[in-house]
């Protein structure tokens, strides 16, 4: 993955030297306290207490205790560093470091408050606008995922395959997205290849959990056209990579990290070959919803 830029002012400071596989593998065991921290809340979760969010989302005091454990160890690991956390206020100081975290504590809290096990503990630490190395946790489903830019990506410790380019001969497609996208008519042609036709079943709550199943092999395909946020993708974004996955905003840009606006247009992750055209169909169901919206004005 190239390093990118949106314009921000350049990061003040030297690199220092930073053993790369030496941080991942102490962020390991950061890891796996956060998955017991988080998987304790999850078995008592009915006595948590729960808020909601400006914009309807949920968080109870499970996704704050992940986040103040994250936030203390992730800092003594590396000291000079920015922070980008979904539960904390974003401190505009980060754009000026050259490293940065980027947390997400609990990411689908709604499905861990519901009792589904697919909730996710999600750490990546960027360099430059890329993803440099991650670890997600998913301590209901015992699993763990790690990745180091360059160097791979592993699934509870066993290296993940890479996946191979996708065929232009190849017609059928597992692709996962949310059931509101499949009953939007304008869409249709991006499913009329879906293999098995009748597969409908729910994506997992956390976005992240659906970009390893793709860097996993168990679909071929994600898709969101919803906006996201950088805490959403950071890390299972290098760990898809890492197996072969490409990964974009909905309309097959790139994606990039540190950013002022941390809001990204959706995401599409899929290997290569199934990636160009699933991009370019769904540059087209855009572009016709916004041509009927015009319309309706």
């Amino acid at each position: 993955m190239p390093a990118c830029s949106d314009g921000e002012e350049a990061a003040a400071g030297g690199r220092g030297d930073v053993n790369h596989r030496e941080l991942l593998n102490a962020l390991l065991p950061v890891m796996e306290e956060a998955g017991a921290l988080a998987l304790d809340c999850f078995h008592r979760r009915g006595g948590l207490q729960v808020r909601s969010k400006p914009d309807g989302s949920l968080y109870s005091e499970a996704d704050l205790a992940v986040n103040d454990l994250l936030r203390h160890r992730l800092r003594a690991l590396v000291p000079q560093c920015g922070w980008l956390s979904e539960e904390d206020a974003d401190d505009r100081a980060r754009l000026r470091q050259h490293r940065l975290w980027i947390v997400d504590p609990i990411d689908g809290s709604r499905a861990f408050l519901e009792g589904r096990p697919q909730f996710t503990i999600c750490v990546a630490l960027i360099e430059n606008g890329v993803p440099l190395l991650s670890a997600i946790s998913a301590p209901a489903c015992g699993e763990q995922w790690y990745a180091l830019g360059g160097g791979g990506a592993w699934h509870n410790g066993a290296p993940l395959p890479r996946r191979r380019r996708f065929g232009v001969a190849e017609a059928g497609y597992r692709l996962l997205v949310s059931g509101r996208l499949r009953r939007k008519p304008l869409w249709r042609e991006l499913f009329a290849q879906q293999h098995p036709p009748e597969d409908n079943r729910p994506p997992p709550g956390s976005i992240a959990y659906r970009l390893l199943l793709v860097a996993r092999g168990d679909c071929d395909a994600t898709l969101s056209i919803t906006s996201k946020q950088e805490w959403d993708l950071a890390a299972a974004h290098l760990i898809a990579a890492e197996s072969g996955v490409l990964c974009s905003a909905r309309d097959g840009a790139p994606l990039c990290y540190n950013r002022r606006d941390t809001a990204c247009a959706g995401v599409l992750a899929a290997p290569e070959g199934l990636h160009q055209r699933l991009a370019q169909l769904t540059r087209s169901g855009l572009a016709q919803e916004a041509k009927m919206q015009e319309q309706t004005i």
